[in-house]
């Protein structure tokens, strides 16, 4: 057997490294001296073995050993000369004698003069005695690409293509079509040369002859395309090889299925045709528009190419070709491959959780840990992402500074402590003390807050819930005034349900803030509220989707609808303007204290002007919430006032 050494000479001119490659076996060189004394334990012997390639892609270039023309391996480390390791033409294994420590190998695979696969750097370490190392060699792929060429005589009268397909790891053909060739014959003996750009890889190519007189002809062939090189076929078809009666098959429908556009998800490109051995493949879905994720209220059309396995060709006239089992467009179609159209319904709104925030208090626990929903839902308009962000805070007021109360847990709420935080108290603060929370309402409708609320004998007993939209604009009223009952039930869990639907003006803001706001200085034992009286909320939900039928903002019962417009400070106004609605035409009328008007105006809310009468009727356009603003005769001044049409309830 034909043998190869290397020498390796250090400082000094000692022979430390002699190399002989026999059947890939190590021998000591005559004329070099084994180790002795100090230096016999520093040495350790590495024995190399080239592994299998690494499978770990989808496509893997040389995945035979035998495809590679030879092998180098290199030991590096500070402070010392590389040594550098040849194999024997068709060895996988060598050996090498180094000192102990630590060392960096790498191996490489030739073909011919190009790198075509690699191993490491890795770090070993050199034991005394043998220290075995197996290399298991990565394809270099990434970035690389290689030539495919091929050259096929043929008869006159032939015509054909070729297909490419990936192999996967296990050596497994793929259904997934790389790229595609056609070609026809002359009237004469023809020559097909031709050639394509491949990443490098393994592949499984298939030519498909068709001769007008003697049938079909194949040809099968694993093919490893490797980085700057030329892989090549080179064959003869002679009338012999083709044989009568095997015309393609002739697909006659197509049914795929694919991940339908739903409002916040992210685009699905993956296209699964329906049944098995359908003799095609689906490509990747495409879509327009291209958003990323899928906005709410738009038409999305999915593309999709199907793509005729070899031996099988699509009709000329296909029509039956379905997306989700309904009818899509046939936009393309070659007969090797076919181009589907199909443009789905629009999408609707984004489903949110009903639930935006809640709060349920138990035991000794912060409101921040108290988050029972989703949680705060702010939705960030640059990338449509959420955050979340749910405060509820006990604020006081005087005058234009706000000061956040230490909130302690109880057993089953939240108590508001003194501002020397000692005990617990709200004593003279009224309209000047607050819960507040903010929340977003975006893509959100019919929004409604259920909550329960306890004051002990010396707390406030008057509440009334406000809202408004963004940091500065107007608290308005939601419903009337909550009166807290005496006595206090045992626990805030025990408290009779509060609940309040929020009119459509708070709908669909980005930012909208609640307020709890504490009214009086009443106490719930009928005097003014003191130190060391108590308040706690609990069980505080915040919702959309919600029914307004079960929810009454009035302070008086449901069934009358008689709206008084009292407290202004204009005498002629006080207990005067009513608002009344006819049961059988439903038309809305305002009446004035002395019958007359200066100035009237419905508005919807856009703000545009419905009428200028004191009836508002079906003619008009009667919305679910309206504005109407008055002068009477007299004044000075306009007052507006904003109800619910159906049920009269003022906001």
């Amino acid at each position: 057997m034909k043998t190869m050494q290397t020498m390796k000479t250090m400082k000094g001119g000692a022979c430390v490294l002699a190399l002989v490659f026999a059947a890939s076996f190590l021998l000591l060189l005559p004329g070099c001296q084994a180790p002795v004394g100090p230096q016999a334990d520093r040495t350790g012997t590495v024995s190399l073995t080239i592994g299998q390639l690494d499978m770990g892609r989808a496509i893997q270039p040389g995945t035979l050993l035998t495809d590679f023309t030879g092998f180098t391996a290199v030991f590096t480390r500070a402070n010392h000369d590389d040594v550098r390791v040849y194999f024997a033409t068709g060895e996988t294994t060598a050996q090498a004698e180094l000192p102990q420590g630590p060392w960096n190998l790498t191996v490489n695979a030739f073909i011919g003069t190009v790198v075509a696969a690699t191993y490491g750097p890795r770090a070993i370490t050199v034991e005394p005695g043998f220290n075995g190392v197996t290399a298991t060699l990565a394809p270099i792929a990434t970035g690389g690409y290689g030539t495919f060429s091929w050259a096929l005589t043929v008869p006159p009268g032939t015509s054909g293509g070729l297909e490419i397909r990936g192999v996967d790891p296990d050596g497994n053909i793929m259904d997934t079509i790389v790229d595609t060739d056609t070609f026809s014959g002359g009237p004469s003996l023809v020559l097909w040369d031709d050639e394509m750009e491949l990443t490098a890889g393994t592949y499984f190519v298939r030519f498909m002859l068709t001769h007008e007189n003697y049938g079909v002809a194949f040809l099968n062939s694993d093919l490893h395309v490797y980085q700057g090189m030329e892989s090549r076929i080179e064959r003869t078809f002679t009338y012999a090889l083709f044989r009568a009666g095997e015309a393609p098959t002739v697909i006659t429908n197509a049914a795929i299925t694919v991940t339908g556009p739903v409002t916040g998800e992210l685009p699905d490109t993956v296209a699964t045709v329906d049944g098995t051995n359908l003799g095609f493949s689906a490509g990747t879905v495409t879509w327009y528009p291209a958003h990323s994720p899928f906005q709410a209220e738009t038409e999305y059309t999915a593309t999709v190419t199907l793509t005729a396995h070899m031996g099988y060709v699509f009709a000329d006239t296909l029509t039956t070709a379905t997306i989700n089992g309904q009818v899509a467009d046939v936009v393309s179609n070659t007969g090797t491959a076919v181009t589907l159209e199909y443009t789905f319904a629009e999408t609707g709104l984004e489903q949110l959780d009903p639930v935006i925030v809640a709060w349920e208090f138990t035991g000794n626990m912060s409101a921040g840990n108290a988050i029972v929903g989703p949680a705060n839902i702010t939705v960030l308009p640059s990338s449509g992402q959420q955050q979340y962000d749910a405060l509820l805070q006990f604020l006081t007021q005087s005058g234009s500074n706000l000061t956040p109360r230490t909130l302690n847990g109880a057993s089953s709420g939240i108590n508001v402590v003194n501002p020397d935080g000692g005990g617990s108290g709200l004593n003279d603060l009224a309209d000047n003390a607050w819960w507040q929370t903010a929340i977003s309402t975006t893509g959100r409708t019919n929004i409604a807050v259920t909550w329960r609320m306890r004051s002990t004998a010396a707390g406030p007993r008057d509440w009334r819930l406000q809202y408004r939209v963004g940091g500065t604009s107007t608290w308005n009223n939601v419903g009337g005034t909550i009166a807290l009952p005496t006595p206090a039930p045992a626990n805030v869990l025990l408290a009779v349900e509060q609940g309040r639907f929020l009119p459509t003006t708070a709908e669909g803001r980005e930012t909208l803030y609640l307020r709890w706001l504490m009214t009086s200085n009443f106490s719930v034992a009928g005097g003014t509220t003191a130190y060391g009286g108590t308040h706690q909320i609990n069980d505080l939900v915040i919702f959309s989707d919600a029914n307004p039928a079960n929810f009454n903002n009035r302070d008086d019962q449901p069934g009358t609808f008689n709206v008084t417009w009292a407290g202004f400070a204009n005498p002629l106004l006080a207990d005067g303007v009513t608002i009344t609605r006819n049961e059988t035409s439903g038309a809305i009328t305002v009446n004035a204290p002395d019958g007359a008007f200066t100035s009237i105006q419905w508005l919807d809310d856009n703000f545009d002007v419905l009428s200028s009468t004191a009836t508002l009727g079906p003619g008009d356009g009667i919305p679910p919430l309206v504005t109407v603003r008055v002068r009477t005769a007299g004044s000075s001044r306009t007052y507006s006032i904003v109800f619910n049409t159906a049920t009269g309830a003022v906001f």
